[in-house]
């Protein structure tokens, strides 16, 4: 289908800020506004006069100063041109995305990146990969935020994160994304998100782990996605992993269960354990607090 673009203001001296979506440097501004017509959600563009390594900056953008008037600022050395934009009114329904200057009416409408069929309420599949070994295919959902308030656990004392579940369903993975905190395993150690950072763990510098509650039991990570080992405890208890692509500092860790999904309930509740503390091991001169998110992705 071929487009027509309306261009129609010109305003030098300005520049539409926070909706641009792609920048490339061209030569003149005409290549800058074919630029504009061969990118399908391009509505407007900011084309900087100034030169670099004999080029022009060229900004295209996804929206108008009719849908953002305050995102319109003065730029010096710049010049702002819109399209008519078609698109302004949200004439399409939800699930669909309007593209300007399309059609008979001035626009389309078109799913939304994920989604096919007449309604666009079909997800596709999609490949990801979770720790960098393992693909799986998903069907294109969102993370599900599943705590309301965040998870905070200590190093020592029984003192771990709590999260309940907030719909019923299947689980394939788990998402722990740091909010605050550090914590510590020996007075001098670097500080961690997740674990520890001793000579005595080697490269298993993870401590962090999901059990039912009221159990001590490893519910997560599980043993075939990482390598579980370090000192025992006087009770036999491993408390340090390796997860391939993680590592104690990292700002999410996820643990993947697509292998073998984990079924939840509404309002189900799940404990977030610093190892040591978990195992009642090694845990006097521990320290510090970490503060967390948790996310579940439903299959």
């Amino acid at each position: 289908m071929c487009r027509k673009l309306e261009f129609e203001q010109h305003s030098r001296g300005q520049a539409l800020k926070d909706h641009v979506f792609k920048t490339i440097f061209v030569l003149d501004e005409e290549i800058c506004r074919i630029n504009c017509y061969l990118e399908s959600k391009c509505i407007s563009y900011n084309f900087d006069l100034r030169l670099v390594d004999n080029k022009h900056r060229c900004e295209l953008s996804d929206s108008d100063h009719r849908l953002h008037p305050d995102d319109l600022q003065p730029e010096n050395n710049f010049i702002y041109c819109t399209s008519k934009n078609h698109c302004s009114k949200n004439p399409c329904p939800l699930n669909k995305n309007c593209q300007n200057g399309f059609g008979d009416k001035g626009y389309r409408c078109q799913c939304h990146t994920g989604y096919t069929g007449e309604a666009c309420d079909q997800c596709k599949k999609r490949i990801f990969t979770f720790n960098k070994i393992m693909p799986i295919i998903f069907h294109l959902v969102v993370w599900v935020k599943l705590n309301t308030i965040d998870a905070c656990f200590r190093t020592r004392d029984e003192n771990y994160g709590v999260f309940s579940i907030p719909q019923a369903g299947v689980i394939g993975a788990f998402k722990l994304v740091h909010l605050s905190g550090t914590l510590v395993c020996f007075n001098g150690n670097p500080t961690s998100y997740w674990g520890c950072q001793s000579s005595d763990y080697g490269s298993k510098t993870l401590m962090t782990f999901i059990s039912h509650s009221d159990q001590k039991s490893i519910l997560l990570p599980r043993p075939n996605l990482t390598q579980i080992g370090g000192p025992y405890c006087d009770n036999q208890r491993l408390y340090t992993y390796k997860l391939n692509g993680f590592n104690d500092v990292s700002p999410e860790i996820i643990f993947n269960t697509s292998s073998d999904p984990l079924q939840v309930t509404l309002d189900q509740q799940f404990w977030i354990w610093y190892g040591q503390d978990m195992a009642d091991c090694s845990e006097s001169n521990n320290g510090g607090e970490s503060c967390v998110d948790v996310f579940g992705w439903y299959i």
